[in-house]
């Protein structure tokens, strides 16, 4: 068991400002897939640069042009569907949820021994916690789960979702002397946690209900 000292902060989401997301599909070879993309920019920061662009794209007098930075995403959120087809025609399939992060503001822990989950609602208003118990993958920056079927069942049926994401309480990134550059560290059981509740936009719930329905029949 990891320690953790937890704090639940629930973040307003503007629909607007966070549903950053698009629908990917492909054929290659005998894989058919389809993957529904989700960039979370922070809504404060978003809207501040939304502000500033408006600003100098009204402001006609303006002879030099200000430098306005978009807002690096905070982490981006991944629902894969892969079938694989063999020469007869038959397919096995794998769907998986993943969560990754580069942004060196945010100290995010993305480790299997503190895993993310979600908290969600049905569409019989049914609370929910939806833990994902089959890890694919793990490293600093990226976390992937292979779902199961009643984790599918459960998305299927969503009808409001947080993402709860560890973030540790202290600065993960530091300093390698001898390769001179930036490195995260390792999660460990002594690292204090908060764990941060993102709203999911009601529009990425329904593409990930896409993801999971849409036709991947081989062309």
């Amino acid at each position: 068991m990891f320690k953790t000292f937890i704090v639940l902060l629930s973040l307003i989401v503007c629909l607007s400002s966070t549903a950053l997301a698009q629908i990917k599909e492909a054929q290659v070879g005998n894989v058919v897939s389809i993957r529904s993309d989700f960039d979370y920019q922070d809504p404060k920061e978003l809207a501040l640069y939304e502000a500033q662009k408006a600003k100098q794209k009204a402001d006609k007098d303006n002879s030099k042009d200000e430098d306005v930075v978009e807002p690096e995403d905070l982490f981006r959120v991944y629902l894969t569907r892969d079938r694989f087809y063999n020469s007869k025609n038959k397919y096995r399939e794998n769907i998986t949820f993943s969560i990754t992060s580069h942004n060196m503001d945010r100290n995010y822990i993305l480790d299997g021994d503190c895993p993310p989950y979600l908290e969600i609602v049905d569409n019989e208003g049914k609370k929910s916690t939806l833990n994902f118990s089959n890890m694919k993958f793990d490293n600093l920056y990226w976390i992937s789960f292979s779902l199961t079927k009643k984790e599918i069942h459960q998305l299927q049926n969503i009808k409001e979702a947080k993402l709860i994401l560890p973030e540790a309480m202290e600065n993960m990134f530091v300093r390698n002397e001898k390769k001179d550059k930036i490195e995260k560290r390792k999660f460990n059981d002594d690292i204090k946690v908060e764990m941060i509740s993102y709203d999911i936009p009601v529009e990425i719930l329904q593409e990930w209900k896409q993801v999971l329905s849409a036709d991947l029949t081989r062309k």
